[in-house]
């Protein structure tokens, strides 16, 4: 799930009746959540009391300003003992929504091991910082602990996921990657509700005078500098993840105060406009110092 990377929540085994199975969903915006056809809650929603085996899950998200975002459905097979994660992340299409599941399969032993599948597939792979080739990707081995498991695909969003493989457990982590839109020259990249900083409507004029392009005022250093992406705008986002609430778009060439830095070096924090912070990906951004 373009150029942004996203943290998301752990997952470990949680500790309930092993004849019993789980599940627990977060979704952004939140959403109303039905099981096999029928309305159970909303999220976030967690059940440690259901029974093994498949099930259908439907999330249909909460009206925002935005406009309609699109429902998500799958089906899911539920483990005795077993928690299982779903975490979405909606948009206005299936294409552009991301989300992850997390699971764990009993294999015994006294080693953990991982298996991560993409959509798309061919995601490029790397747990801990190590190229682990492009998904479906299996490790039969892997430490005991929390891992970072980030996926790349060109023109899609990057995800990094933090979940904890357990020994004797093989850790499924489950992906859909975020497509990136496609702008077009004769439609706005700006989504709807949101504020493109730094972009004006243009005032009609009878008689179009010739313009100068006005010098770029820099803030003093050390400042943040946004660079080319893919969109041609760069989103701002309340916490250092791209799973956060998107606060503002930024435009690449634009400069703005720099705050601080994430602990993984990922993000950064900027002044958007006074007296607002938000975080811009690192990937795409600049420190100048």
């Amino acid at each position: 799930m373009l150029g942004f990377t996203a943290l998301l929540s752990g997952c470990s085994l949680p500790s309930f009746q092993q004849a019993n199975s789980g599940i627990r969903v977060t979704t952004n915006p939140g959403s109303v959540v039905f099981m096999d056809d029928q309305q159970v809650g909303t999220t976030p929603y967690e059940n440690k009391k259901l029974n093994p085996g498949e099930i259908s899950l439907r999330l249909v998200p909460q009206a925002t300003a935005g406009g309609a975002l699109a429902t998500w459905e799958g089906k899911l097979r539920l483990t005795p003992g077993i928690q299982t994660i779903i975490d979405r992340d909606f948009a206005e299409t299936l294409a552009q929504s991301s989300g992850y599941s997390l699971s764990f399969d009993r294999i015994g032993g006294k080693e953990a091991a991982m298996s991560i599948i993409s959509t798309p597939d061919a995601a490029g792979v790397k747990v801990d910082g190590n190229s682990q080739g492009f998904t479906p990707v299996v490790l039969d081995s892997v430490g005991e602990g929390e891992h970072r498991i980030l996926l790349t695909a060109p023109g899609y969003e990057d995800k990094l996921v933090t979940a904890k493989a357990t020994n004797g457990h093989r850790l499924v982590v489950t992906v859909q990657l975020s497509q990136l839109p496609q702008p077009t020259a004769s439609a706005s990249a700006t989504t709807p509700g949101l504020p493109v900083l730094g972009q004006t409507s243009p005032t009609p004029k009878a008689s179009p005078e010739p313009k100068t392009t006005p010098a770029v005022s820099l803030p003093p250093k050390p400042y943040i500098q946004v660079l080319n992406t893919p969109t041609g705008w760069l989103r701002v986002r309340t916490d250092p993840s791209s799973a956060a609430t998107e606060a503002a778009k930024v435009n690449p060439g634009q400069a703005f105060p720099f705050k601080d830095t994430s602990a993984d070096g990922n993000w950064y924090q900027i002044e958007y406009k006074p007296g607002d912070f938000g975080w811009v990906s690192a990937q795409y951004a600049k420190k100048v110092e």
